[in-house]
């Protein structure tokens, strides 16, 4: 099962982490553990190229990181949301269908 795990504070994510393989289908044919990975590592790529936003992130493995920095404008905290809040959307989509592959839990930090 894969874990991601958000962070948010002040309602705001901040950042996340995606841990394990969803174990849908072996390494390499699975679709769920495909998704996960593409919306997250999509959503680091926005983060530094559509946010202009430099994120610290580590891929690696099986395990994705990623905080976004506490200095930010108003303007960059905004796209950075838009970006962070749809990768949850698409998250959620998936767990509403793999329950058993996909945990997402919220800290506030």
């Amino acid at each position: 099962m894969t874990r991601v795990t958000i962070r948010r504070k002040g309602g705001k994510i901040v950042g996340f982490e995606a841990d394990s393989h969803a174990g849908y289908a072996p390494s390499g044919s699975d679709i769920v553990c495909s998704g996960i990975s593409a919306l997250v590592q999509s959503a680091v790529l926005g983060l530094e190229q559509v946010a202009r936003v430099q994120p610290t992130y580590h891929i690696g493995g099986a395990t994705v990181t990623c905080a976004v920095p506490d200095s930010l404008t108003a303007e960059a905290r905004e796209r950075a949301d838009m970006i962070l809040e749809t990768m949850l959307l698409g998250l959620r989509a998936i767990a509403e269908q793999y329950a058993e592959y996909l945990d997402i839990t919220q800290r506030e930090v």
